[in-house]
């Protein structure tokens, strides 16, 4: 079954996995500084909370970014994941044409952000946030 999620008037199919190990996903957020990676984003996200883990290269053929040329191992990696806003993550998987693997991957390289900066662009996960301390 897929999940129908829309963006900004697109929407995008994202089929149901299964969770992520603990410890992967751990390192992932550890990685990234509990922030979104996306470019000028850097909401907080903590492990439990809104932060999301895109895979950058799908792990299912006509999944966003699939490359039928990496092995399951590969695909399962912590260089295959990519911490993400729940905005971001929306955007990245609905435009992959745009937001290819290795824009991706290199989000990862960059140094993290000393202090989040939100603006219109993470807006809706600004609001989560706040609900969430409510």
């Amino acid at each position: 079954a897929a999940i129908l999620v829309p963006v900004v008037g697109e929407v995008v199919k994202r089929p149901k996995r299964s969770p992520l190990a603990t410890d992967l996903k751990n390192r992932a957020f550890a990685r990234a500084g509990y922030c979104c990676s996306f470019p000028d984003c850097n909401v907080p996200l903590g492990v439990d909370g809104i932060g999301e883990i895109a895979h950058i290269s799908s792990l299912r053929q006509g999944g966003p970014r699939y490359d039928p040329s990496l092995s399951q191992k590969d695909l399962q990696s912590l260089d295959n994941l990519v911490v993400l806003c729940p905005t971001h993550h929306r955007i990245v998987d609905a435009r992959p044409d745009e937001y290819t693997s290795e824009v991706m991957r290199n989000w990862n390289e960059k140094p993290k952000p000393k202090h989040p900066i939100f603006n219109a662009d993470n807006l809706f996960t600004l609001v989560r946030i706040i609900s969430s301390m409510i």
